[in-house]
């Protein structure tokens, strides 16, 4: 199960960069891909989301997944954005769970910078670095 776990950690990891290139290349201002798999022991479910321009003119990626098997249940999200929602700062989002026989666990992270996002008043903590 962790061998799978860190696989699919290492392929989200270079996922999320190729993604971003292989939209620039097209020249496309969205991608999005889906999968989903059930067999007889075990169920996924993943898909990322990637785009470019949009309402504040900033870029954004999205990636999830989900599995559940005879071992247990987990999930994972990713989210990083720069630039989005007219407030010029970047902002990165990981959260993962996973629930089984042994028990349950969750982590998250979450950083910004700049824009009305960050964590001091008037442009976040790397402006106030600057």
């Amino acid at each position: 199960m962790q061998k799978i776990l860190k696989r699919t950690v290492a392929v989200a990891a270079v996922a999320a960069p190729l993604t971003l290139a292989l939209s620039g290349l097209a020249s496309a201002d969205t991608y999005g891909q889906t999968n989903q798999h059930a067999g007889s022991k075990a169920a996924m479910s993943s898909s990322q989301q990637a785009s470019t321009g949009g309402h504040g003119g900033g870029v954004s990626y999205d990636q999830s997944w989900q599995q559940a098997g005879p071992n247990g249940a987990d999930s994972n999200s990713v989210h990083s954005s720069i630039g989005s929602g007219g407030n010029g700062g970047a902002s990165y989002d990981q959260s993962w769970q996973h629930a089984g026989p042994d028990g349950a666990s969750s982590s998250a992270t979450h950083a910004s910078a700049g824009g009305n996002g960050g964590t001091h008043e008037g442009g976040g903590l790397l402006s106030s670095l600057l």
